[in-house]
């Protein structure tokens, strides 16, 4: 979604530099990119025509130079912004789901330590989704060149996701301390594997074994 991120501020607010946009997709946004990110996705819209560097203003810092979107770039991000959207939520496969996945296979030490984990770093998440919201609806934050602020409501929205990903861990803890307290909380052993008979062996076996009449 960079590229038409990039394309639409470039579109509706005039030629940017790299560190600009930076700016401007954390204000308006919310994301949190790296200057590396924004300037590699730069240098793929310029090779692909979509975008063209022009020249700096009077005054300007000549390191910094500036980009506006050409005509194709124009009809690219209009295209995209009318189209149907593709999916309007996306699976969460992380690290920690995927581990969750084989919670009743590890010592209970384990997925204790897996949960109280996946605990903390959505706490962490929430504290950080609370800061950005309290800055976005700050009364002297100032204009941020959007005629609809949007970036409080997706705030709003993404600290409901980490509420309801809270409560969902603690469901799941209290699944796993429910089956460690019925005996089960011990990893499985796997079987000892019956050393192959020897000829001497098998020969006697069959001597053992009653004859049927």
């Amino acid at each position: 979604m960079m590229r038409y991120v990039i394309l639409g501020l470039l579109r509706h607010n005039g030629p940017r530099h790299g560190y600009a946009l930076l700016k401007e997709v954390r204000a308006r946004i919310g994301l949190n990119l790296s200057i590396g990110n924004v300037y590699r996705e730069l240098a793929h819209l310029l090779t692909d025509g979509l975008l063209a560097s022009t020249a700096n203003p009077v005054g300007a810092d000549p390191r910094r130079a500036p980009y506006e979107i050409t005509p194709a770039g124009i009809a690219t991000f209009d295209s995209w912004l009318s189209a149907a959207p593709t999916k309007a939520l996306v699976h969460h496969h992380d690290e920690f789901c995927a581990r969750a996945f084989f919670l009743g296979q590890a010592d209970p030490s384990v997925g204790r330590k897996i949960i109280e984990r996946w605990k903390d770093e959505l706490a962490i998440h929430g504290k950080t989704l609370e800061r950005a919201k309290e800055a976005a609806t700050a009364p002297n934050r100032g204009c941020n060149g959007s005629p609809i602020d949007v970036l409080p409501f997706f705030l709003s929205r993404w600290l409901r996701h980490v509420a309801v990903d809270l409560e969902f861990i603690e469901q799941l803890r209290v699944a796993h301390e429910r089956w460690v307290e019925t005996g089960h909380g011990s990893p499985e052993q796997p079987r000892p594997r019956r050393p192959p008979l020897r000829a001497k062996d098998d020969q006697h076996l069959r001597r053992a074994r009653p004859v049927a009449h």
